[in-house]
């Protein structure tokens, strides 16, 4: 099984970094944050209303079980709902049903199921489904007092060359 892991490749190791005086400096260090903002995209609560944000996840998806060669099985991301926890998707294609169902097509037969000549996949077994519903989300706040008075400018130090 084939999946890729959006925590795993947001840390993965690109290498040492660049000097930012290397000319390529910023497409370098920009990898690294577009898997981070990747991840925290796929990862975002998707709010009632704003469904339209669930289309970046969904192209992603979509991209990865159809296009990318070899393509992917499924995705693993961060759980919003538990701190620590990770989330896998299954693409479709990995499923099957525990036993094929045949029956005859014009000069044929036409099969629903796992195949003898299919790839490894995932059997699903009558009865087994559980939905899970999330009832609440728990949000905390950190209380910052400001102060009341203007800040201070800091006087910078000058150099003339």
């Amino acid at each position: 099984m084939r999946v890729l892991d959006f925590g795993r490749l947001e840390s993965a190791d690109l290498g040492p970094s660049p000097s930012f005086f290397d000319p390529k400096y910023f497409e370098k260090t920009g990898r690294q944050e577009f898997l981070r903002y990747l991840h925290n995209e796929i990862t975002a609560p998707v709010n009632p209303g704003n469904q339209r944000s669930y289309l970046i996840t969904q192209v992603i998806a979509e991209y990865l079980a159809t296009h990318y060669v070899p393509r992917f099985d499924g995705v693993i991301f961060k759980s919003m709902q538990k701190e620590g926890g990770q989330n896998l998707v299954l693409f479709s294609h990995v499923a099957c049903e525990a036993t094929p169902m045949t029956w005859p097509v014009s000069g044929g037969y036409y099969v629903r199921g796992r195949k003898a000549s299919d790839a490894r996949r995932i059997e699903y077994v009558n009865g087994s489904l559980i939905k899970h519903t999330i009832k609440g989300v728990v949000f905390g706040t950190d209380e910052y007092v400001l102060p009341e008075t203007l800040p201070v400018a800091v006087p910078q130090p000058v150099f003339d060359f």
